[in-house]
Protein backbone atom coordinates (compact mmCIF):
# COMPACT_ATOMS: atom_id res chain seq x y z
CA UNK A 1 0.00 0.00 0.00
CA UNK A 2 1.54 3.47 -0.72
CA UNK A 3 0.77 6.41 1.04
CA UNK A 4 0.78 10.10 -0.54
CA UNK A 5 1.13 12.74 1.98
CA UNK A 6 -0.31 16.04 0.18
CA UNK A 7 0.06 17.97 3.44
CA UNK A 8 2.05 20.29 1.32
CA UNK A 9 0.26 21.16 -1.47
CA UNK A 10 -2.94 21.30 0.58
CA UNK A 11 -0.60 24.07 2.67
CA UNK A 12 0.70 26.06 -1.04
CA UNK A 13 -3.32 25.67 -1.58
CA UNK A 14 -4.03 27.45 1.44
CA UNK A 15 -1.66 30.13 1.16
CA UNK A 16 -2.56 30.70 -2.30
CA UNK A 17 -6.46 31.29 -1.23
CA UNK A 18 -7.39 27.75 -3.39
CA UNK A 19 -8.55 26.05 -0.15
CA UNK A 20 -9.91 27.89 3.03
CA UNK A 21 -8.45 25.15 5.50
CA UNK A 22 -5.43 25.43 6.57
CA UNK A 23 -3.84 21.89 6.95
CA UNK A 24 -3.69 20.94 10.67
CA UNK A 25 -0.60 20.22 12.73
CA UNK A 26 1.83 20.61 10.06
CA UNK A 27 4.37 22.79 9.74
CA UNK A 28 6.24 22.13 6.22
CA UNK A 29 9.94 23.15 5.20
CA UNK A 30 10.23 26.67 4.83
CA UNK A 31 12.56 25.71 1.68
CA UNK A 32 10.05 23.31 0.01
CA UNK A 33 6.83 25.68 0.25
CA UNK A 34 9.49 28.82 -1.16
CA UNK A 35 10.69 26.38 -4.03
CA UNK A 36 6.91 25.47 -5.07
CA UNK A 37 5.38 29.09 -4.68
CA UNK A 38 8.52 30.36 -6.76
CA UNK A 39 6.94 27.83 -9.56
CA UNK A 40 3.55 29.87 -9.09
CA UNK A 41 4.05 33.50 -10.95
CA UNK A 42 7.30 34.91 -11.94
CA UNK A 43 6.42 37.79 -8.95
CA UNK A 44 6.40 34.98 -6.71
CA UNK A 45 10.67 34.83 -6.71
CA UNK A 46 10.83 38.33 -6.15
CA UNK A 47 8.28 38.61 -3.01
CA UNK A 48 10.05 35.60 -1.50
CA UNK A 49 13.39 36.65 -1.40
CA UNK A 50 12.81 40.13 -0.38
CA UNK A 51 10.74 38.87 2.34
CA UNK A 52 11.02 34.98 3.58
CA UNK A 53 14.94 35.15 2.53
CA UNK A 54 15.91 38.34 4.03
CA UNK A 55 14.22 38.83 7.28
CA UNK A 56 11.66 36.42 8.42
CA UNK A 57 14.20 33.50 9.03
CA UNK A 58 16.09 35.88 11.66
CA UNK A 59 12.87 36.26 13.36
CA UNK A 60 12.01 33.38 16.12
CA UNK A 61 8.37 31.81 16.72
CA UNK A 62 7.71 34.03 12.95
CA UNK A 63 4.15 32.64 11.58
CA UNK A 64 4.90 31.98 8.25
CA UNK A 65 1.62 30.66 7.56
CA UNK A 66 -0.34 33.53 7.96
CA UNK A 67 2.45 35.87 6.95
CA UNK A 68 2.40 33.68 3.63
CA UNK A 69 -1.40 33.64 3.61
CA UNK A 70 -1.61 37.84 4.17
CA UNK A 71 1.07 38.91 1.53
CA UNK A 72 0.86 36.11 -0.83
CA UNK A 73 -2.45 37.44 -3.92
CA UNK A 74 -4.55 34.37 -4.69
CA UNK A 75 -3.36 32.75 -7.46
CA UNK A 76 -5.99 30.00 -9.01
CA UNK A 77 -3.41 28.91 -11.83
CA UNK A 78 -1.43 25.53 -11.69
CA UNK A 79 1.62 24.79 -9.92
CA UNK A 80 3.83 23.50 -12.56
CA UNK A 81 7.37 21.87 -11.32
CA UNK A 82 10.13 23.81 -13.93
CA UNK A 83 11.71 20.31 -15.69
CA UNK A 84 15.28 21.32 -17.00
CA UNK A 85 15.20 21.15 -20.98
CA UNK A 86 17.09 18.89 -23.13
CA UNK A 87 19.40 20.22 -25.48
CA UNK A 88 19.03 18.59 -28.67
CA UNK A 89 22.71 16.94 -29.65
CA UNK A 90 24.44 18.69 -32.84
CA UNK A 91 26.17 16.61 -34.32
CA UNK A 92 28.68 18.65 -36.22
CA UNK A 93 30.47 17.62 -39.34
CA UNK A 94 33.64 17.39 -37.89
CA UNK A 95 32.40 14.64 -35.79
CA UNK A 96 30.83 12.52 -38.51
CA UNK A 97 33.68 12.83 -40.66
CA UNK A 98 35.73 12.27 -37.48
CA UNK A 99 34.52 8.64 -36.87
CA UNK A 100 34.13 8.00 -40.86
CA UNK A 101 38.00 8.34 -40.98
CA UNK A 102 38.69 6.69 -37.61
CA UNK A 103 40.17 9.79 -35.82
CA UNK A 104 39.75 12.67 -33.17
CA UNK A 105 38.52 15.77 -33.97
CA UNK A 106 40.27 17.66 -33.09
CA UNK A 107 42.79 16.32 -36.16
CA UNK A 108 39.62 17.14 -38.53
CA UNK A 109 40.33 20.62 -36.93
CA UNK A 110 43.87 20.99 -37.39
CA UNK A 111 43.22 19.55 -41.39
CA UNK A 112 40.74 21.95 -41.82
CA UNK A 113 42.93 25.21 -40.77
CA UNK A 114 45.45 23.63 -42.54
CA UNK A 115 43.46 23.44 -46.00
CA UNK A 116 41.95 26.69 -45.11
CA UNK A 117 45.74 28.44 -44.80
CA UNK A 118 46.76 26.72 -47.90
CA UNK A 119 43.32 27.94 -50.03
CA UNK A 120 43.47 24.71 -51.22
Amino acid sequence: MTYKDNRLFDFINYVLKIKQDAPRNYSPSIFMVNRWLSMGHSAFPKIINLTTNRWCRKVDNFDIEKFYYVFFPKYTNRLFYIKKKVKEKDVSDSKNLANLMECSTREIEIFDNLVAQLNI
